[in-house]
């Protein structure tokens, strides 16, 4: 085997191995933006249910103040009927 011939052997295994990089790389590129994607379609999803989240709170405030009320009204009832 010649000196040239050893080079070339090693030039085509060096090219070999940078094409399955170049391939690897692409491939975890493609697979990056998937997952990017369906990161975004999750983060849409985590603020809508926030959003939903917020609201039954807010309904659920809304109600402890119309109890409070209530009690309210119900205590100066008493204390004007029962004179309490």
């Amino acid at each position: 085997m010649k000196k040239g011939d050893r080079i070339d052997e090693i030039y085509e295994v060096v090219e070999f191995i940078k094409d399955s990089m170049v391939r690897g790389f692409a491939h975890v590129e493609d697979r990056f933006l998937e997952v990017r994607s369906e990161l975004s379609k999750v983060k849409d999803r985590v603020f809508a249910i926030e959003g939903k989240l917020d609201d039954i709170n807010k309904r659920i405030d809304n109600e402890v103040d119309k109890r409070k009320q209530l009690d309210v009204r119900a205590s100066k009832l008493e204390t004007k009927v029962f004179g309490k």
